[in-house]
């Protein structure tokens, strides 16, 4: 096979197709390719930001998920949570407002059951009235 050969002679460097033309420095690898460099990314209505969170869908005017819906969800997901011993957990829920009270074992368990209360869908607020059982408490 013969090497592939270009007799450019006094071809300017923008008719030189753009795989053979030299990179300025390793790191600036993209300036071989002037379209790319100049291009940013074109996010909603012409903005030349783009918005990496998470859209929230918004419900009809007025709109609310009823408590006992989401009681059943907070004791779910707690239940079904492999790191909560939610056996000693209360949930009270009013208006979208929850409250949990009740004992767990360790920081770890409350912040979770605290985030677990907080990301079912429809609560409002959280009330944290969860406290750590001593070292010495024994289960009953």
């Amino acid at each position: 096979m013969t090497p592939r050969t270009w007799a450019y002679g006094d071809v300017e460097a923008d008719d030189v197709p753009v795989r053979d033309r030299p990179y300025e420095s390793f790191g600036e690898q993209g300036l071989a390719m002037p379209t790319y460099a100049e291009r940013r990314p074109v996010g909603p209505h012409g903005s030349s930001s783009v918005e990496l969170g998470e859209r929230v869908p918004s419900g009809p005017k007025g709109w609310q998920r009823r408590d006992d819906r989401i009681h059943d969800d907070i004791c779910a997901h707690l239940t079904d949570d492999g790191h909560v011993d939610a056996r000693d957990l209360e949930v009270v829920v009013h208006q979208g407002e929850v409250v949990l009270t009740g004992t767990v074992g360790d920081r770890f368990q409350r912040r979770r059951a605290i985030w677990i209360a907080e990301t079912v869908r429809g609560v409002i607020d959280v009330v944290n009235r969860i406290r750590i059982a001593g070292p010495g408490a024994g289960r009953r």
